[in-house]
């Protein structure tokens, strides 16, 4: 089932904020993902100069920065944008509120950040250890994290106004993440000192991590060295600290104070692969001290080799390289999860070691692989030791891109985005030089952004589609329909202009809001946009 729409952009009101659209326009447009790292510099399309007056163009054009486009509509727009400085800019990421904005050489004036500053102090009044302060924004998803270096109990942060979740990372590998609350921060210089508890009035959480192995008429208990155990916060899925077993497997975490409870989750090291990595479903609180956590349910001596054969269903004359495909098998423990992660070789054998039992057997193939995923379960006996699972073929997608004459369009951007938020989606691609794109999908319902080069003053354009286990494969031809080129200049606080910058522009269509267009700014600041006529 497919459902154009196109025309669902042709509203231009303002600028809708939401989770959605980063989502969509992130993985539309590729731009960096929204943490706490530095943007990366960003380069802006060469500039086709097709014409450098109007009489160069058709006679329903005009010229537009070097482009030919359609007469605009009368009056201004009205839109937002999100804008992303390139490294080393001390202009921060942020969301330019939604305004009228005239169609041609609007200007729009970015925000200088603001600076926070203070001490960071123990709760015995001694300067902090030296660590990382990261602050993330609460009221825009649109926004990345912003971190500061703290020395000596000094920091300084410069992001925009508004409320953020403080954390503070120390550089001791013995310490927790700390939290540190919410904080309403100001655009001018904010005074704020901060305080987090001493070593001391850490939770400490001791344990030790063994396996059973019957040695003659004795069961010994060997330690487990090396292995990887990690506290969790199971709200945010944060590593809240991290400690390592020593030679007698015994390890101490230490959390900060409070009734928070935690996951522990355990990976043995590389000195021990015959442990399988074990997830706990055992919980910290504030009153349990010391506890004790051991890997039961290991008895070597009764394992047995396992062969594991993977195959893949038919699809012309493909065939997969299974070395790409990643192998989970799982089987449940009294205290939590047995799981292994063994390598599939070239020829989709996989030989190891398990004990007789019930598995989970799950396969996740590489992104926008012709074969999906599969999971199954079965039973190793010691006389069933053969397990063949069949990598299940995903339908094809393809189709071309035109102009508006019915020509091919090469290098157009293609994205495709699971409606679900779960949902797998395959990375983009551009079309060939005959405008002709392919993806292989899962059952699911989609949409489908072509975003064509800028200097073809075509807008960009989205199609939604479904596909159910019993369709064959699908079909999705584009024929882009003209626009016109909107232009803007983006410059500093001073009036100088900003270069490299991401430009995101939205316009209201629906909800989850879409994005209508991007560009990244030239030497001058300027960018330019193809938006559909309304």
């Amino acid at each position: 089932m497919v459902r154009d729409e196109s025309k669902s952009h042709c509203r231009h009101r303002r600028l809708l904020k939401a989770t959605a659209a980063l989502v969509a326009v992130t993985a539309l447009f590729g731009c960096p993902e929204a943490t706490e790292s530095p943007v990366l510099p960003l380069q802006a399309e060469p500039l086709d100069v097709q014409c450098e007056a109007d009489s160069q163009c058709s006679d329903d054009e005009i010229c537009v920065e070097g482009l030919c486009s359609l007469e605009p509509p009368g009056g201004d727009l009205e839109y937002g944008i999100i804008l992303r400085p390139g490294q080393g800019q001390a202009i921060p990421t942020q969301v330019v509120d939604v305004a009228t904005r005239p169609v041609l050489d609007a200007e729009t004036f970015a925000e200088e950040a603001g600076v926070v500053s203070g001490e960071l102090m123990t709760t015995d009044s001694a300067p902090a250890p030296d660590g990382t302060l990261v602050a993330s924004p609460l009221d825009s998803s649109l926004l990345p994290g912003f971190q500061s270096p703290v020395r000596s109990g000094q920091f300084e942060i410069h992001l925009p106004a508004g409320e953020y979740r403080l954390t503070y990372i120390v550089d001791d590998a013995q310490w927790p993440r700390i939290p540190l609350g919410t904080h309403q921060l100001a655009q001018d210089s904010n005074a704020l000192d901060l305080t987090i508890p001493t070593f001391s009035e850490l939770r400490t959480v001791t344990g030790e991590l063994s396996y059973e192995v019957l040695d003659l008429l004795d069961l010994l208990s060997e330690p487990i060295e090396g292995a990887e155990v990690v506290a969790q916060s199971p709200g945010s899925g944060h590593r809240s600290q991290v400690a390592t077993t020593d030679e007698e497997g015994e390890f101490e975490l230490h959390l900060p104070p409070g009734d928070d409870v935690f996951d522990v989750l355990v990976s043995p090291g590389p000195d021990n692969p015959v442990v399988p990595t074990v997830a706990f479903d055992s919980e910290i609180d504030n009153g349990t001290g010391d506890i004790s956590l051991s890997v039961g349910e290991l008895d070597l001596l009764d394992l047995v080799t396992a062969t594991v054969e993977v195959i893949a269903q038919p699809i012309d004359d493909r065939s997969p390289d299974y070395r790409d495909y990643r192998l989970d098998i799982e089987r449940p423990l009294t205290l939590g999860l047995l799981r292994l992660t063994p390598s599939i070789g070239e020829d989709g054998l996989v030989n190891i070691d398990l004990l007789p039992g019930s598995y989970d057997i799950e396969i996740t193939p590489p992104p926008g692989a012709p074969w999906g995923p599969v999971s199954e379960s079965t039973n190793l006996l010691d006389s069933l030791t053969s397990i063949t699972v069949e990598l299940p073929a995903r339908h094809r997608v393809q189709g071309t891109v035109v102009d508006d004459n019915s020509a091919p369009l090469a290098n157009a951007r293609v994205q495709i985005i699971a409606a679900d938020v779960d949902g797998v989606a395959p990375p983009a691609s551009y079309t060939d030089e005959d405008g002709a794109f392919e993806f292989w999908l899962d059952p699911g319902d989609y949409e489908l952004f072509v975003r064509p080069p800028v200097s073809t003053a075509l807008p960009l354009h989205r199609l939604e589609f479904s596909i159910s286990a019993a369709d064959s494969d699908l079909g999705l031809d584009v024929q882009l329909n003209r626009g016109f080129i909107a232009t803007g200049m983006i410059r500093t606080p001073d009036g100088q202009a900003l270069s490299h910058a991401a430009v995101e522009v939205f316009i209201d269509g629906e909800e989850p809001p879409l994005p209508v267009g991007f560009d990244v700014t030239d030497s001058n600041g300027t960018y330019r946009i193809a938006l559909p006529l309304p």
